[in-house]
């Protein structure tokens, strides 16, 4: 019966495949042509992106060592090669014209995971794309200084495992004795270089790629987020790079609500007295307000409480409004939290997540002021830092 099932799905991929490389419709051909895969596994090609749960750019299963993809892009399109149920994968450019990744695969099964393999793609090669070859350069460096951390992390490996012991047992004798040895201390300087050495090359990966495509598919490709810090890298992009489906992408994630100035979603949802209320009807009535999204069971979000407190205490005649936002799946937790907290402005529950999703709310609290007419003036800035933007903004 299973050697049937295959024999199956081999006829029916090579149907598939017969039928997708069949003319001369499409922009761009790719072959894949190895050594080292039984038949039927299915390999995936998936998009350069951080968006979670992305379409893929095809998928499809090795008959005699062949699989063929087609279709058309509009611009080169970063992309990685992989296996199913796989560890590894090739990075590679897909854009018009005939492409081929050919050559041998080899894996082992993983320690962790007998039912996951460990793929070896370093004997592939890739033909026919001119850009794959400044894309494969990108993780080599990458590949590079991951190694450096590799020889960090073996040659201290005694020394981090002694201190993780200490903490975990908080030894604090043992941990100011293993702190003060040299050893430790080259420990400290060697990681305080690689991690140097990880954004001195990786921004000059990205810079170099300014004027185009280039510099946000490679922010998206070396990092697996980005954090604030990180919007000078973007601001440095030509207006053609931003213009980019990748810079497009990269903008979102860094600047989720918009840049200052932009005008946020409007929302309608109902406070606790019922009533019906809008963002945009509460920003109306003064000329900043801050939205709050907290939960009665975020420990930052109840501590950050006082100081909002004492700013709205001092400015609400001055043109100041606070609306808290709960995330909470418990409404009785969010409704105990309120009388506990007893905030004296307009409190609404997010029942469903509708309007964190709608903010990019990733991490609570965050707190947002918008002026009169909903637009974005300061983003996530807490304790003295917001006391100090609200005073200077309502002394105006």
């Amino acid at each position: 019966m299973k050697r049937l099932f295959y024999m199956l799905m081999a006829s029916v991929s090579t149907l598939l495949i017969l039928a997708s490389c069949d003319g001369n419709k499409h922009s761009y051909t790719l072959n894949i042509n190895v050594e080292g895969l039984k038949d039927s596994t299915k390999i995936i090609l998936q998009p350069v992106t951080h968006v979670r749960n992305a379409d893929l750019l095809g998928e499809a299963y090795i008959i005699g060592g062949k699989a063929c993809f087609s279709g058309s892009v509009e611009n080169p399109t970063g992309a990685y090669f992989r296996i199913d149920r796989g560890n590894g994968w090739l990075p590679f450019v897909l854009e018009p014209g005939d492409i081929t990744i050919g050559g041998i695969i080899s894996g082992i099964p993983s320690q962790r995971d007998t039912t996951i393999t460990n793929y070896d793609f370093s004997n592939l090669n890739v033909t026919g794309s001119e850009n794959t070859p400044r894309f494969r350069y990108i993780f080599s460096v990458r590949d590079s200084l991951f190694g450096v951390g590799a020889q960090n992390r073996q040659k201290y490996a005694a020394l981090t495992e002694q201190h993780y012991l200490a903490r975990k047992s908080n030894d604090q004798k043992r941990l100011k004795a293993l702190e003060a040895t040299e050893e430790y201390k080259a420990y400290l300087a060697a990681e305080s270089e690689l991690s140097a050495a990880f954004k001195s090359r990786y921004t000059t990966l990205i810079t170099n790629g300014n004027d185009s495509f280039w510099g946000p598919m490679t922010m998206l490709a070396l990092y697996w987020y980005f954090t604030p810090d990180m919007r000078s890298l973007y601001e440095g992009f030509s207006e053609e790079a931003k213009a980019s489906s990748y810079g497009q992408e990269v903008k979102k994630e860094l600047y989720p609500l918009g840049c200052p100035g932009d005008k946020l979603e409007n929302f309608k949802t109902v406070d606790t007295e019922g009533n019906s209320v809008s963002m945009e009807g509460i920003a109306a009535q003064s000329k900043y307000t801050l939205i709050d999204f907290w939960a009665s069971w975020c420990g930052p979000c109840r501590k950050e409480i006082p100081n909002l407190r004492s700013i709205y205490e001092k400015h609400k005649g001055n043109g100041f409004n606070i609306l808290s936002i709960s995330i909470d799946k418990d409404k009785a937790a969010w409704q105990k939290a309120l009388e506990e907290e007893n905030l004296p402005w307009v409190n609404v529950h997010d029942t469903d997540g509708t309007i964190a999703n709608a903010y990019g709310v990733k991490s609570i609290p965050m707190l947002v002021v918008v002026d009169s007419e909903g637009r974005l003036v300061v983003e996530n800035a807490r304790g003295k830092d917001l006391e100090n933007k609200m005073d200077e903004l309502l002394a105006k």
